[in-house]
């Protein structure tokens, strides 16, 4: 046998020996025993490691909290995004309109209100609750529009002035068994309101009313700023009397 074998022969009987030996120890409680490989902490080091070992451990901390920023960020959009009206008006007839009409409506309307929500311009919202009893529109259509209606009436105090056909306008003035008539003002459309909409190239149902609703006694009585939204639409609608009186 080489010296080098034989060298090598001796130092693998030694590290054996050494290990047989560290074992009884690690067996009578002398030494603690060695960690597991998967026991071992890994610390990461690298840029890359350090991102690997963060998503490993906090992955669904990190998705909870993302969601909740989007939540977050997408809540706070649509508020700076949403309009703030001085007037809301229910359009509410026998008929069918797109949005040029409402839009149109609108844009007319401005005229009688003022800039209660001071931020320099008077934006008038139609909500339009309309549709035809001839059939010409299904069940579901129908349904929608009346839980529109419904809604606007129980739940909104500035909704109080209502465009209306004869036939609606008594329809509202009898539905309700609370009130003794649901109009406590009216007076018909001015007539430069249906000349306004010709110069649109558009047109209105003929004969329509604007009534402004009963507040004393009902669900919108103690809504918030009740008083000054009622102030409005009582000015409003005296402006639109006046002319009514003097063109029509």
């Amino acid at each position: 046998m080489s010296d080098k074998k034989y060298s090598d022969t001796l130092e693998q009987r030694k590290k054996a020996q050494e290990e047989f030996l560290k074992l009884k120890k690690m067996q009578s409680g002398e030494i603690a025993p060695e960690k597991k490989p998967s026991e071992v902490a890994i610390i990461p080091l690298t840029p890359s490691e350090k991102i690997k070992n963060f998503w490993y451990h906090y992955k669904i901390h990190t998705l909870l909290a993302l969601f909740l920023c989007i939540v977050i960020v997408i809540g706070v959009t649509q508020c700076a995004a949403r309009e703030e009206y001085d007037a809301k008006i229910v359009l509410y007839t026998n008929a069918y309109y797109y949005d040029g009409h409402t839009n149109a409506l609108s844009e007319y309307m401005a005229q009688y209100f003022t800039d209660i929500n001071g931020d320099g311009e008077v934006k008038v919202q139609i909500i339009d609750c309309s549709y035809t009893t001839n059939g010409t529109y299904d069940s579901d259509y129908t349904n929608t529009m009346a839980t529109k209606l419904n809604s606007v009436l129980t739940g909104d105090g500035a909704v109080q002035l209502f465009i209306v056909d004869e036939k609606n306008y008594n329809h509202l003035n009898s539905v309700f068994t609370s009130v003794d008539e649901f109009f406590v003002d009216s007076a018909p459309l001015p007539a430069d309101t249906y000349t306004f909409f010709e110069e649109k190239d558009l047109t209105l149902p003929e004969n329509l009313f604007i009534g402004r609703r009963i507040v004393e006694g009902t669900l919108i009585e103690n809504e918030k700023n009740i008083e000054l939204y009622t102030a409005e639409c009582i000015t409003a609608l005296n402006k639109i009397k006046e002319k009514s009186s003097n063109t029509n």
